[in-house]
């Protein structure tokens, strides 16, 4: 929410503060039980949800996962994003992102979408990204 001078004075996401309130925060101990969570996340469609993996977990599973659920999940308008302390090409060329536990983030893709289009069209917000997707 805070204006970051790597990225131009922009906020890491300048849509935090409009949803803040109806980001739900969860922390799970054992894949199996975010593997259980993900339906009724799904169900539950809020703006946000984020996703603490209390437990180690491998980049390279992680990502094999997060594509499984893309693919499984494409047409409830759920977009699946992930940060992990292990990444070696943050988006944004920031050092630290101050979490050390692998985080997932469910969006609804439609408000996500409209957000990055927003940002595309009146901001220089993606200058800063090392890819946009």
């Amino acid at each position: 929410m805070l204006p970051n001078s790597k990225i131009g004075g922009h906020a890491i996401c300048p849509f935090l503060k409009q949803y803040f309130d109806s980001i739900k925060y969860t922390t799970y101990t054992s894949k199996i039980d975010v593997y259980q969570s993900i339906p009724k996340i799904v169900a539950d469609k809020l703006p946000a949800q984020v996703i603490v993996c209390n437990f180690d977990w491998d980049w390279y599973e992680m990502d094999t996962v997060l594509n499984v659920l893309h693919h499984l999940y494409k047409a409830n308008d759920i977009e699946f994003l992930f940060m992990h302390p292990q990444s070696e090409d943050p988006a944004l060329p920031i050092i630290n992102y101050a979490y050390y536990k692998p985080l997932i983030i469910v969006q609804v893709r439609s408000l996500l979408h409209q957000a990055r289009k927003q940002l595309a069209q009146n901001t220089n917000y993606y200058d800063y990204f090392t890819q946009v997707k």
